[in-house]
């Protein structure tokens, strides 16, 4: 079985038959005809929202080399050396990985941090922007998404000492993603509809 369809029937036991099939025709099929729509949610500020299980160690990886094995084999049985080549050039780009390991199962959950001076909804001001995130299929469907999510911004708040914005875009279909979103205190900034590579910006005015 070839790691594709692999990760497909991962899917379908973490979050079941009707979300998996929904995700597939919705999210990637418009996707794949080159419609969007796409929501943008800021972050609110709180920190400590989301409670984390003791057996799971969340940290930051600004090299190749600061992997460990375990975390390379479970990164090339998910994405083969497409997803390692493309983590080489985020990290030759000065981007940051923040990671979630579960005991005995290394890597389960990653998402990527980047500066932006130039981010519509940030009104062309210096921001943070998390994106490329995701999770291994065993463990969707755990709070281990909002849990990292919720990390990455104490990360940038603590540890860099930054008051910048922080952002992050989802597909207004992804619905256990916005989930996840909104449980790790972020709130709708605007929505961003494009059709055939034409975009339509909508900014929610109540986050301002």
């Amino acid at each position: 079985m070839g790691k594709a369809w692999k990760r497909h029937i991962d899917r379908i036991f973490a979050q079941g038959l009707y979300k998996s099939v929904f995700y597939y025709v919705v999210t990637v099929g418009f996707d794949r005809i080159g419609i969007r729509c796409t929501h943008c949610f800021k972050h609110a500020g709180l920190l400590n929202l989301v409670p984390r299980d003791p057996e799971r160690t969340f940290g930051s990886v600004a090299s190749m080399s600061d992997w460990t094995e375990r975390d390379l084999d479970v990164l090339c049985a998910y994405g083969g050396d497409a997803l390692l080549a493309d983590f080489q050039a985020a990290f030759s780009r000065r981007e940051t990985c923040v990671v979630a390991r579960v005991a005995c199962d290394g890597v389960a959950c990653v998402c990527w941090l980047t500066n932006n001076n130039r981010y519509i909804f940030s009104k062309e001001s210096p921001c943070w922007i998390i994106q490329r995130c995701f999770t291994m299929p065993a463990h969707r469907g755990k709070r281990l998404y909002p849990q990292t999510l919720a990390y990455a911004c104490e990360l940038i708040r603590r540890e860099c000492d930054d008051e910048s914005p922080i952002f992050i875009e989802c597909s207004a279909f992804n619905y256990s993603s916005i989930r996840g979103i909104r449980k790790a205190g972020f709130l709708l900034a605007g929505k961003v509809f494009e059709v055939c590579g034409r975009k339509v910006y909508r900014r929610a005015y109540a986050t301002d």
